[in-house]
């Protein structure tokens, strides 16, 4: 599921980090920063239409500004929650 995760973020989203979610281990949560939305959206939507994955969906979202040198940007910090779906095939 790694795979399919990196493999849908967009160009202009970069990938902070992937974790176990502290609730249900079965959920990994996707960070994240873009300077615009409609990646974020993008990433969204192509990760809900993988196989392996049941529901992605935004968790939250904050603004920040990055300095460097003498301008600033504000970028897009986020956190996608991915549930997995059961991989394990039911038993007859």
């Amino acid at each position: 599921m790694f795979r399919e995760i990196t493999q849908a973020v967009p160009k202009n989203v970069v990938l902070v980090g992937i974790r176990t979610s502290e609730q249900d281990y079965n959920t990994l949560v996707v960070e994240g920063q873009s300077i615009e939305d409609r990646p974020i959206i993008d990433l969204i939507d192509a990760l809900n239409s993988k196989e392996t994955i049941e529901k992605a969906s935004l968790v939250n979202m904050k603004v920040q500004t990055v300095n460097s040198g003498e301008n600033s940007r504000d970028v897009k910090s986020f956190e996608i929650s991915v549930i997995a779906k059961d991989i394990i095939p039911e038993e007859n």
